[in-house]
């Protein structure tokens, strides 16, 4: 009997380390064929909304590029690890509406328009900060969501690669006073220098160019300490917005009791041969 469990134990042993060695390996081959090594670095799975809105007020084009990239954002979590943070059916034109709410000045759901001379001039780093951690909250996802802000200071091409790395969703933009914004999606190193890949909901503005794929590249470059990007004209990438999740406390705590529970055996098998 004691044999036969000594086997039993043994090839549980030998079974464990044969699946810790497969798992490893294909983590280790998932890394070398990241598409952070490729070039183009483009981020798969990051939504590419156009702008779809039937809201008379905005044939113009002005203050919705705000909504299109939060609404790209909320799209790769609810397909990412947040199960229902759209409700199933909404289409991006509602999803859109859901987030602007009244034109009212001061008067929105989730993120406001400013508005400058009585006419619609954009959505703020701000706004977009506030409105999106707000909607997480109202989707329940308040304690997983963190939504971060950077400032023109903190901005180069090294944060945008890591913060995308991370596993991040960015909202670029502000840049100068051509306030747009744009979601990240990755770069490509060309000559000369490196070019952001974003999704853009008005396109290939003067400079962009098209190099394949779904995503919209746009030349940058350091200017007086400062990461500009070319979109009509060079101007300072102001503001980004960063979005990311950690593990709930469900799943931390799961993983909490697994090991645990491995403990107990293992301790429980060694009193035992003991």
């Amino acid at each position: 009997m004691v044999k036969l469990r000594t086997r039993r134990g043994v090839c549980a042993l030998v079974s464990s380390l044969l699946a810790f060695v497969c798992v490893l390996s294909i983590s280790q081959t998932a890394i070398a064929n990241s598409w952070y090594d490729q070039n183009p670095a483009i981020k798969p799975g990051i939504p590419d909304t156009g702008w779809v809105s039937t809201d008379p007020n905005l044939t113009s084009g002005d203050g919705y590029c705000g909504y299109v990239a939060a609404t790209n954002v909320l799209r790769y979590w609810d397909a990412h690890g947040l199960p229902n943070l759209i409700p199933d059916g909404v289409t991006d034109d509602q999803l859109m509406t859901t987030l602007k709410g009244s034109l009212t000045l001061g008067d929105a759901t989730y993120l406001r328009y400013l508005y400058q001379g009585g006419t619609i001039h954009g959505t703020s780093c701000n706004e977009i900060e506030i409105g999106l951690r707000n909607y997480f909250i109202d989707r329940g996802y308040g304690n997983v969501a963190i939504v971060k802000q950077f400032n023109t200071a903190d901005i180069d091409l090294a944060l945008i690669q890591k913060e995308l790395k991370a596993c991040e969703q960015l909202i670029i933009g502000s840049i100068d006073d051509l306030a747009h914004w744009v979601t990240g999606a990755g770069w490509y190193d060309l000559d000369p220098g490196t070019w952001l890949g974003v999704h853009d909901p008005n396109p290939l503005q003067g400079g962009g160019a098209n190099l394949g794929g779904a995503e919209d590249y746009y030349q940058t470059r350091e200017q007086n300490g400062d990461l500009q990007m070319y979109y009509n004209e060079w101007g300072t990438i102001d503001n980004i917005i960063s979005v990311s999740i950690i593990p709930e406390p469900v799943t931390v705590l799961g993983v909490f009791l697994g090991l645990s529970s491995l403990g107990v055996y293992l301790r429980k098998r060694g009193r035992a041969r003991a």
